[in-house]
């Protein structure tokens, strides 16, 4: 949603694009969307007054996931998630 809202600023004409790679080792996801990027802003408390309508993407991202890259790609911004697999002890 954050690509189509905050980076194509909803203009129909703008795509997003999706990739997915699964390893044994991990997942990756890459969003690219046609915007102009941004600046992340450093980490922020959950139940600040600020965030109770937007601002929890980011957030929940750095939360969720090992890797969150922010990058400038060919046609726009791309933001790079990573979350690796948590192997059992004694595996």
């Amino acid at each position: 949603m954050n690509a189509i809202v905050y980076g194509n600023r909803e203009d129909p004409r703008k795509r997003v694009k999706l990739s997915f790679r699964l390893t044994p080792e991990a997942a990756a996801v890459r969003v690219e969307d046609e915007g102009q990027g941004f600046r992340p802003r450093p980490p922020r408390v959950l139940d600040h007054p600020s965030l109770r309508r937007h601002g929890r993407g980011i957030l929940l991202m750095r939360a969720l996931v090992d890797e969150v890259r922010f990058e400038r790609c060919a046609r726009g911004e791309c933001v790079s998630l990573v979350k690796f697999r948590r192997r059992n002890r004694g595996s």
